[in-house]
């Protein structure tokens, strides 16, 4: 079933079905054809798919060696598209300065827009940015909120983080710890 459903997919793709090159690309890359995969997610990419761009970001990461300028370049018109997994990755490269000059504001800015979008990874880097004062102004209560928001949607470390605030405002003596 699966070897008929891709040979749809790459139907549909030589017919010009953006989604479809996606899907192909999906199960190639699956199938460790990563080459192909890449092909499909650059076909998609400029017919302006934003999970194409998206996927074609990753496949430029994980590349050997990572071209991390080349992901970016591919990540922020996925990203202003919605693409919330874009929007995070965007984030994550702006964070650490990979393939771009290194913005805590600006990587701020879009992992609150991955996290208003339901991306969990998101709302913890979120609750970090407003605990610490990095790319937001200090501030707590937003920070509890997406660290809650992120432990309710069964983040471990928002779980475990969230454990710990939380006996250590029932318990004076810290003892559960």
């Amino acid at each position: 079933a699966r070897q008929s459903a891709l040979g749809l997919f790459k139907r549909a793709a030589r017919l010009g079905s953006a989604a479809a090159m996606v899907d192909a690309g999906l199960m190639c890359w699956e199938e460790g054809q990563r080459e192909e995969a890449v092909g499909y997610y650059q076909a998609a990419s400029e017919l302006g798919h934003p999970v194409g761009m998206c996927n074609l970001g990753v496949s430029y990461l994980e590349a050997d060696p990572p071209q991390a300028e080349e992901a970016v370049r591919w990540f922020y018109p996925a990203a202003s598209a919605g693409n919330v997994r874009a929007q995070y990755n965007l984030a994550l490269c702006l964070q650490n300065g990979k393939g771009i000059k290194r913005n805590q504001r600006e990587a701020a800015k879009w992992y609150l827009r991955a996290a208003e979008g339901g991306n969990v990874r998101a709302m913890y880097n979120v609750s970090l940015c407003y605990s610490f004062g990095e790319g937001f102004t200090q501030d707590p209560v937003r920070a509890k909120k997406w660290l809650q928001l992120a432990a309710d949607c069964g983040h471990r470390k928002a779980l475990y983080e969230s454990g710990i605030k939380l006996c250590a405002e029932t318990r004076s003596d810290l003892s559960c710890i």
